[in-house]
């Protein structure tokens, strides 16, 4: 699941979709049956958070990706 919303997220970013516009979009509808805590908010707040993450991915380099260090 993780790995298939943050894959969407980043090609609707990429694609300068708002955030407003990718939350839109319902990226989580195919887990929605199979998940706890299945409220707008949890998945506004989710997707937001995925959002925001794609912003900083740095590349992959020689198979390994390594993330920021943020103060």
């Amino acid at each position: 699941m993780l790995v298939d919303i943050m894959a969407k997220v980043t090609a609707l970013r990429n694609q300068g979709k708002t955030l407003k516009e990718v939350l839109a979009a319902n990226l989580t509808a195919p887990y929605d049956k199979t998940t706890l805590g299945d409220t707008q908010q949890s998945k506004d707040r989710f997707i937001t958070e995925a959002y925001d993450e794609v912003r900083d991915f740095p590349p992959i380099v020689d198979g390994k990706r390594t993330m920021p260090i943020r103060p």
